[in-house]
């Protein structure tokens, strides 16, 4: 008999004997009946009974009208029922509880602390009737923070005493007793008459809060079904919020004086519910449980009728009895029975079907039968506290629960909810601040609800990360948001630590106590992690507020960042449990760590190396429901224990293995039979390896047999397992008689199938029979009749399975591969260094066949399947392995051998090469071995190796890769074709060739005209693949000479593939490819075969390095033509043009197609292919920067050869008109460089006819609709070359002035500049009165009143046209007058640009010729536009006139005739030193420059102040840098010496203070270090101190309310006073500061301003003028009663800065001794709470006033000027 039956049916018995039900499982009803005794008795005989047959014997039997109803009545998953709901509500009550003392004290705090009480207030308190004081006197931070914390020490005593009393007196029973203390927390605190009384209330609140909480997450453990149980744990979470949004609303009505006691007593009415209604709520089904006897124990009764009584009141009588009895044999605890004695033959049941037999005597000896009654185990303990903490069976879900707890209090929630009054207020005032926690509250509590059955569908572990990373960067973004002073961004960040805290970290954890420990350790586990939670939360509460006072909202970062580390600790920690018991989690815990113990102890073994013969590296399912790189060895680790008789490691190591949980008992009985079993050790030749294949067999037997055994109802519901095993249990067949080498049984197999499906397993022989032919029969396989069930001859190995389970998510294997999950790509990756092993030649290429199926290797058809599957065809990652992995499948299916019939070239000799160069010979270079031709091995050598069929789809899979749509699937997928080709024979190597070649002929059609190949259908990416297969076949020699021409064909076309799509083009990778493919061309070939195509070779890679649009398929051609001179010696002129076309040149743009494109083209040999190039491929280009140059480097050519210009004329004129732009364009600029190039020699007035009959022929719309601006370029373009070339008639000038003047007019900045230039070359051929009559139209277009765009157009135009010196004048005028005293809408800066830009060109034409005034008038409008600081949503549009004006003035000094130099030179340096201060990098680069123009002019000599130190600013010491105008520092530094000269000072410290004022960091502190050294070294010299400090007075009253100026100078000036740079200063320069700073901010409602204005006073106030020090503190403190909040909390803090020096100066004063207590001003202004309405703070300014020594009478401002 097989031992296997034997040992199943004994541990169905004495194991899980609650598993032995009837035969029939169909039906919710049992047909079962009572014995005299009513007893119920299963149809095995023993003294148990199904759940579904104690239905009838529970409740009683239906009438028999209903039983035929009842018995076809389907069966439903647990539900809620109303008995379930009401005990959960009860239970959660403490939560409710728990909540509201959390929050209870946040709104009262600086009530409850007497810290913002008004005297009279306390005083006339209703409390002090009853002798209860109004408030308790105690700090507002430490004290408060220890009161609120001792909630946290309750609940630590009250979770660490839950265990044990709950373990004694049951859930129910703690829990009432727990509403009493809850019940007296309430009466403690509202009657507390101090602190401590206060605190023994909280004290007591905590220990109620604990123990409920402790026990309410177990208990709804207990009582919720597991599908329900992430529900269930929401609602503790619900519960507690609301509680919070209780006591929210409690104290936005009763957070006063009088009242808040009330919102501490309302506690008692939750509690006293509770109170009543535990006696009606269901007692705990585990303690329910364990007050019965053990299973196996006397008087046990499977389904006892309380427990499941219970069960089915709490979940409804509808529920599947399956669910139930899985329900029971998890509470019930198991004690072993003795077996009974064993049968030869089992009996068959009444209705045919076959009854499990009873075990062997020597099975019962070897499952450890046979003991007496008092040899059985103990039943199971309760584990207690001391044991959970140091046992290390228990040391993972230690972690995991501590870390879990700590981070729900390290998260910061119960921060928010208990301290949300101080956090709120920082933000907003209390009344909104109450408002906005009381909405959160509810929102949280809508999230919950809404987040809870996440839980069930999502997981556990997403949620909880999810949380961590939103609670994370909440807290950061609430620091922000409050640093910021932006309420909107701080609510966001609030809400989302809500929302974060509502995911999956308030629940998640409370949750976790149930599922990561076993039943016996539920309790301690609870405990511990409450106490974790409640220490937690004691440290938080404690420390938040004192840091709250230190760092302020710096504090969240702190919370922020604990988060996320924490975060980042439970992503490697904390696992994947839904759908899981505890025991079950803790198994594979446990599991994982001893194979990772047993794999630390041994080494990783070579591939094939021996007996262990498997890789180091594999994915096995782990703790976290994801994977884990672990190691194959762990199927070693069971195989090796399996072989050593050692069941219980074995049946350890098999879980981790991806078998599943297996008993020891099954595993034994499984190995009894495989050490006589000959038929695998016949297919080996190693007899260890053939052993373990069979161990393995017999460990996957086992396997299945415990999961078909352990499965309550396998015939009829779903079994979620791999095909081989669930199709024949869903068939009923009993497992030892399984044929593994037949394809899985269908789900239905007839009634053959369904008799099976009713049977069990029987050790008679007749039995056994009857079950071999029906496994047969369903199988659709004969099996040999004997005592002795075949072991699977076809079944995989290990290290087979572990290649498999690498694939598919590590199940027991089958070939199916399902790809899923997001660690796929892992699997993926280890199976292509798995399938690296020769090992796996045979798992690929044999197979086992079945009888009647076809032959079909089962793996490799897997591997095709998964290629298919949808997650790999839109994965990138995924395709590009299964490439890889095909490409090793064919390796290891192909014999590695050197392929006789590649090419060779042969060595190279370098020797040789040199002296033939030497000698002059022509010729290539030399090889020293001969290059063979193809096919040249002897037809005796033909290789007979046998290549597997299956070649032909690992081909199918790597080809179909080189259409694939991401370049590193087509990179792979190359390299795949050309090692699988390396190992194939001539023939198949061939076709293979031909495949690759084919892929370019895929779309392609023959053109039109039928010249040319149409090849805008074809596909990217299959070209671009292609090309690297040829590239990597030509590496290795497997293209053969006979295909090079039809190769070399195809990737000539591949060097300019470029197809256009709408506004781009597709084709880079596949030049950058062909490239590459002919770089391996050089490499792979001998000259001799090389030389037929050189002449199209070389050409084509020097046109593509030249012109080319993409610098590295420039690059990369530019290599290819290098390799190919070097190597082969054979291409023209090609050292000349390696030098000419080098790296560099070729790496930018212009350089490769002017400067190399010159180089090259000179030669004869490649100028028609460089014409032909640009013809073909870039003038029509679809990118305008590539048609310009193509048509620069057409004029190169043209200049190269002149005889080609009527060529190109011809070609390009008729494509003029073309209704695509591009060509339009291209042709129109290309003909434009051709005519200059060719010049007035060639080029006569029929082609300037012709060329501008073409242009008026251009279609109206093409000059009007989108994208008519690069037409319009390019007609102008035209134009301005035949006017400058030809002499073109007016009449024909005329024509083309509409044209000119439109372009002018249109919106376009580079279509104006292109119009005024044209317009300059075209005027030139007019007469003076049409020169005239034009201008005259210009200068009225350009008038202010006209259009923007028209102004600036032609205002360019007028500076480009040469005309007469009276009619300049005229124009310079008109020009002038359109800048100067503009109405606010005709103000344009580019205008007003534009027009000084074309003065300065006309001051340029006619130089000294121009009249005195006119250069006055010139001067005055170029210095009045250096105070142009125009702003508009552009930024500081004005910086682009002050830069047009600076070379302005520079061109009139050093060209036109200055009547009084001595007046107009020194405010043109002064204008253009306070220019170099600008705080614009681009303004100081112009700023530089002119002023050493200036200096070098001759005009300028002896009229400019302070030469010398000029001088040394702009000319640097000799042999020292220039100075980089661009580098504030740099400049900053240099032109500090102007700040001593008196000429520039005043304009030098106003550039100065507005740098100092500017937004970026190096520029103010820069600027700052530089005026605070020049303050400092003035300190001994007063009269100099004075003038600097009155320059700067100067600039701050010279600019009243100009905020340009005002703004950055305020900030200037704090950042002096700060640094005592002008501390010391004469008393009239602080009076003066005071003055006008006072002056500045009367009647503004700016706030930045008078914020800004403060600090300066904030200054003040510690000046050592009294007069002016008393002025600004009086004048600080009143305005802390201004009517802006903002506004008076600024004044309260720039007091608060300021009164130590305040104190300190008055001190130093003999001031009033009274100032010098700084710490009562320093409290009061903390202390109070500004942004309260004004009446509220007036009594506390009244007190500053009097703190500070002032009165408070504030003189008025000093009236405006």
């Amino acid at each position: 008999m097989h031992p296997l039956p034997a040992a199943l049916g004994e541990w169905r018995n004495s194991v899980i004997p609650g598993f032995c039900r009837p035969v029939t499982m169909h039906l919710p009803t049992s047909t079962t009946t009572l014995d005299d005794q009513q007893r119920p008795r299963d149809s095995c005989g023993s003294d148990t009974v199904s759940l579904s047959s104690l239905g009838e014997h529970v409740f009683p039997p239906a009438a028999p009208a209903q039983q035929k109803q009842q018995r076809f009545q389907r069966v439903t998953p647990a539900r809620c029922t109303p008995y379930l709901v009401f005990s959960a509500f009860t239970a959660s009550l403490a939560m409710f509880l728990f909540g509201y003392h959390i929050s209870e004290l946040s709104s009262a705090q600086y009530i409850l602390t007497c810290a913002r009480v008004d005297p009279a207030a306390l005083a006339a308190s209703p409390l002090g009737l009853f002798g209860l004081p109004a408030c308790i006197a105690m700090s507002p931070t430490l004290d408060f923070g220890i009161l609120s914390a001792m909630l946290s020490v309750g609940g630590l005593i009250g979770s660490l005493a839950s265990s044990r009393l709950c373990l004694r007196f049951g859930r129910k029973r703690v829990l009432g007793a727990n509403a009493v203390v809850l019940i007296a927390s309430p009466v403690v605190m509202a009657l507390a008459p101090g602190y401590w009384a206060l605190a023994l209330g909280r004290l007591l609140a905590g220990i109620g809060a604990g123990a409920g909480a402790s026990v309410n997450s177990v208990y709804l453990a207990d009582i919720t079904p597991p599908h329900l149980r992430g529900l269930f744990g929401s609602l503790s979470q619900v519960m507690l919020q609301l509680g919070l949004v209780a006591c929210g609303l409690m104290n936005m009505y009763f957070a006063t004086l009088a009242s808040w006691r009330i919102t501490l007593a309302a506690s008692l009415f939750p509690a006293v519910l509770q109170l009543v209604c535990v006696p009606w709520m269901a007692p705990s089904p585990k303690d329910v449980a364990n007050a019965l006897p053990a299973i196996g124990e006397p008087g046990h009764v499977v389904g006892d009728a309380r427990l499941v009584g219970l069960l089915i009141r709490l979940w409804g009588a509808q529920t599947d009895p399956s669910i139930l009895d899985g329900a029971v044999r998890k509470l019930v605890p198991v004690a072993p029975a003795p077996l009974p004695v064993a049968e030869d033959e089992g009996s068959v049941s009444d209705d045919g079907g076959t009854t499990l037999a009873a075990p062997s005597a020597g099975t019962n000896a070897l499952l450890g039968g046979g003991k007496s009654d008092t040899e059985r185990a103990p039943p199971p303990r309760f584990v207690g506290l001391g044991e959970f903490l140091t046992s290390a069976r228990y040391r993972p879900s230690l972690i995991i629960l501590s870390l879990a707890h700590f981070s729900l209090q390290a998260s910061g929630i119960n921060v928010y909810f208990a301290y949300s009054h101080s956090i709120l207020t920082l933000l907003f005032d209390n009344d909104t601040a109450n408002l906005v926690f009381v909405l959160s509250i509810a929102y949280h509590v809508v999230a919950i609800l809404a987040c809870g059955r996440l839980l069930d569908r999502w997981g556990r572990r997403p949620l909880f990360l999810a949380a961590y990373a939103v609670m994370g960067i909440a807290a950061f973004v609430l620091n922000a948001g409050t640093v910021m002073r932006a309420p909107v961004v701080a609510l966001v960040a609030f809400f989302g630590a809500v929302t974060g805290f509502a995911l999956g970290m308030g629940n998640v954890p409370y949750v976790l106590v149930s599922e990561v420990v076993d039943g016996p350790a539920i309790a301690s586990a609870a405990a511990v992690s409450l106490t974790v939670n409640w220490s937690t939360q004691f440290f938080y509460l404690v420390a938040f507020l004192p840091l709250l006072a230190v760092i302020g909202s710096w504090v969240f970062v702190i919370i922020g960042a604990i988060t996320l580390v924490a975060g980042l600790a439970a992503f490697f920690v904390v696992p994947e449990t839904i759908g899981m018991t505890g025991a079950a989690v803790l198994d594979m815990l446990l599991a994982q760590r001893e194979i990772k113990a047993a794999l630390g102890k041994g080494g990783d073994d070579a591939l094939g190396g021996g007996d262990k013969v498997f890789p180091a590296d594999a994915a096995v399912v782990d703790m976290r429901g994801d994977t884990e790189r672990v190691s194959l060895q762990s199927f070693e680790a069971t195989t090796v224990a399996a072989e050593d008789g050692d069941a219980t490691a074995a049946s350890r190591a098999m879980y981790g293995s991806g078998y599943g949980p297996t008993p020891p008992e099954l595993v034994a009985a499984a190995l009894q039979n495989t050490s006589s079993d000959e038929s695998d050790a016949e297919e080996s030749s190693s007899g260890s390896r053939s052993m373990s294949a069979a161990v393995s067999a017999a460990l996957a037997q086992a396997a299945a047999a415990a999961q078909w055994a352990g499965h309550p109802a396998a015939g009829q519901q779903h079994f979620d397992g791999p095909p081989r095993i669930a199709a024949p249990l869903r068939a009923g067949i009993p497992p030892p008689f399984w044929n593994f080498s037949a394809p899985s049984a269908p789900a239905a197999a007839g009634p053959a199938t369904g008799a099976a499906s009713s049977s069990g397993t029987s050790t008679s022989a007749k039995a056994a029979r009857k079950a071999k032919k029906v496994a047969a029969e369903a199988a659709g396989a004969s099996v040999a009749s004997g005592s002795k069930s075949p072991l699977p001859k076809a079944f995989y190995t290990p290290l087979q399975l572990g290649l498999l389970s690498t694939l598919n998510k590590p199940k027991l294997c089958d070939v199916q591969l399902r790809p899923g999950g997001a660690k796929t790509p892992l699997f993926a990756s280890r199976a292509v260094l798995v399938a690296s092993s020769p090992f796996f030649r045979k798992l690929f290429t044999s197979h086992e066949p079945s009888a009647g199926t076809e032959h079909e290797p089962g793996a490799l058809a897997a591997l095709l399947r998964f290629a298919d599957a949808a997650m790999v065809r839109t994965n990138s990652l995924l395709r590009k392995l299964v490439t890889k992995l095909a490409t090793r499948v064919g390796l290891v299916m192909l014999r590695n051998k050197l392929p006789k019939w590649r090419y060779d070239r042969g060595s190279r000799s370098l020797e040789a090469n040199i002296r033939r160069a030497g000698a002059g010979a022509a010729g290539g270079l030399v090889t020293s071995g001969p290059a063979n031709p193809a096919s040249r091995h002897d037809e005796d050598e033909e290789e007979d190796d046998e290549i597997p069929e299956q070649i032909e789809e690992v081909l199918h899979v790597v080809l179909a890769g080189l259409r694939d749509r991401d370049t590193i699937v087509r990179w792979s997928a190359a390299k795949g074709v050309g090692r699988i080709t390396y190992r194939l024979p001539e023939e198949l190597a061939a076709d293979v060739v031909q495949s690759v070649i084919d892929l370019f002929n895929e779309n392609v059609h023959a053109s039109i005209s039928g010249d040319s190949l149409d090849i805008s259908g074809v596909s990217e990416h299959t070209w671009h693949g292609a090309c690297l297969s040829i590239a990597e076949l030509a590496r290795r020699g497997l293209l053969l000479p006979a295909v090079l021409d039809t190769a070399m064909t195809w990737i000539q076309l591949a060097l300019t593939f470029d197809i256009r799509r709408g506004n781009y083009s597709i084709g880079s990778p596949v030049r950058d490819a062909a490239c590459y493919v002919c770089w391996s061309f050089a490499r792979a070939y001998a000259p001799d075969i090389m030389r037929p195509h050189v002449h199209r070779l070389a050409p084509s890679l020097v046109c593509v390095s030249m012109y080319d649009r993409e610098v590295h398929v420039r690059r990369a051609a530019s290599a290819a033509f290098q390799e190919n001179v070097g190597r082969q010696g054979i291409f023209p002129h090609g050292i000349d043009i390696v030098t000419a076309a080098d790296f560099f040149t070729v790496g930018n743009r212009a350089s490769a197609f002017l400067v190399a494109g010159r180089a090259i083209a000179a030669f004869d040999e490649y100028h028609p292919y460089c014409v032909r190039y640009l013809l073909e491929n870039s003038v029509f280009h679809w990118d305008p920067a590539v048609r310009v140059l193509a048509a620069e480097a057409l004029g190169v050519l043209v200049d190269l050869k002149p005889d080609i210009f009527q060529h190109l004329f011809d070609t390009l004129l008729p494509t003029i008109t073309s209704t695509e732009l591009g060509t339009r364009h291209g042709s129109a600029v290309a003909l434009a460089e051709v005519i200059l190039a060719a010049g007035s020699g060639v080029v006569t007035l029929a082609h300037a006819d012709a060329a501008v009959a073409q242009l008026r022929a251009i279609a109206p719309a093409f000059l009007q609709t989108f994208g008519s601006e690069l037409t319009r370029q390019g007609a102008l373009k035209l134009v301005a070359a035949l006017a400058t070339v030809c002499a073109v008639p007016e009449a024909t000038i005329d024509l083309l002035i509409p044209l000119i003047e439109s372009s002018v007019e249109r919106k376009e900045v580079p279509l104006q500049e292109a119009a005024a230039a044209t317009a300059a070359a075209a005027l030139r051929r007019v007469s003076p009165a049409r020169l005239a009559a034009v201008v005259g139209w210009w200068v009225h277009a350009a008038r202010p009143s006209g259009d923007q765009v028209a102004r600036r157009g032609y205002a360019l135009a007028l500076g480009e046209v040469a005309m007469p010196l009276d009619l300049s004048v005229q124009t310079v005028e008109a020009l002038i007058a359109s800048t100067e005293n503009l109405a606010k809408p005709q103000i344009d800066a580019e205008a007003k640009k534009n027009a000084l830009q074309a003065v300065g060109k006309h001051v340029v034409q006619h130089g000294a010729a121009l009249p005195p005034a006119t250069v006055a008038r010139i001067v005055a409008a170029f210095l009045g536009a250096l105070d142009d600081y125009t702003t508009t949503s552009h930024g500081d549009v004005g910086s682009w006139v002050r830069m047009e004006a600076m070379a302005g003035l520079a061109l009139v000094v050093e060209h036109a005739v200055l009547a009084d130099p001595a007046a107009v030179v020194p405010a043109i340096a002064r204008g253009v030193v306070h220019q170099t201060l600008s705080k614009i990098d681009r303004v100081r680069e112009v700023a530089g420059p002119v002023l050493a123009r200036l200096l070098a002019a001759q005009q300028a000599a002896g009229h400019i102040p302070a030469v010398d130190v000029l001088q040394r600013v702009v000319a640097p010491a000799a042999g020292g840098p220039s100075l980089d105008w661009s580098n504030s520092a740099s400049v900053l530094a240099a032109v500090a010496p102007v700040l001593a000269e008196p000429f520039y000072r005043e304009t030098a410290v106003l550039g100065y203070l507005l740098c100092m004022g500017g937004m970026t960091e190096s520029l103010v502190k820069a600027a700052g270090q530089v005026l605070m050294d020049h303050l400092e070294g003035l300190a001994d010299d007063d009269a100099a101190l004075a003038a600097a400090t009155d320059a700067i007075l100067a600039t701050l009253t010279s600019n009243y309310r100009v905020d340009r100026v005002v703004l950055p100078v305020l900030t200037a000036l704090d950042i002096l006073y700060a640094n005592q740079s002008v501390l010391y200063a004469p008393d009239a320069f602080h009076a003066g500061v005071y003055a006008a700073v006072r002056r500045e901010i009367a009647k503004v409602k700016d706030v930045n301003k008078i914020l800004a204005a403060f600090k300066v006073l904030g200054g003040l106030a510690g000046v050592p003028h009294r007069e002016t020090r008393t002025c600004a503190a009086r004048y600080l403190a009143q305005q802390t009663c201004h009517v802006y909040p903002r506004v008076r909390k600024g004044a309260a803090e720039t007091l608060l800065a300021c009164a130590p020096i305040y104190a300190q100066a008055c001190e130093d004063d003999g001031g009033d001794a009274g100032v010098r207590d700084v710490d009562r001003v320093t409290t009061l202004l903390t202390e109070v709470d500004w942004t309260l309405p004004i009446a509220d703070v007036k009594a506390h300014r009244d007190e500053l006033y009097a703190m500070l020594g002032v009165d408070g009478v504030v003189l008025p401002p000093v009236p405006d000027a």
